[in-house]
């Protein structure tokens, strides 16, 4: 059996202006049975420097995502479980 997976390159924007990865509605992905979200190196760097700039609302996101990226490197995994199941999402940095 063939397992679909499907690759995703998200930019800043995910992290910064939409829910959260774990609220987000992973079930419009309803034909593949993972989902790899992989983050590039650019968007760390844009996120990182988002910290200490902009609003109070991209300070903030910024530093939430940065967090969640921080953990996910920090974890000794290759990545971070966002969801199990249906489908199943992991964070790859």
């Amino acid at each position: 059996m063939t397992t679909r997976i499907v690759y995703l390159f998200p930019d800043t924007n995910l992290f910064l202006q939409c829910k959260t990865l774990e609220e987000l509605d992973w079930s419009v992905c309803k034909d593949c049975e993972e989902v790899r979200l992989l983050v590039s190196k650019p968007v760390l760097r844009e996120i990182d420097h988002l910290k200490s700039k902009g609003n109070d609302r991209v300070r903030k996101r910024s530093r939430s995502a940065s967090a969640l990226l921080r953990e996910s490197i920090d974890s000794g995994r290759d990545h971070k479980l966002v969801r199990p199941r249906n489908p199943c999402v992991k964070l790859f940095v």
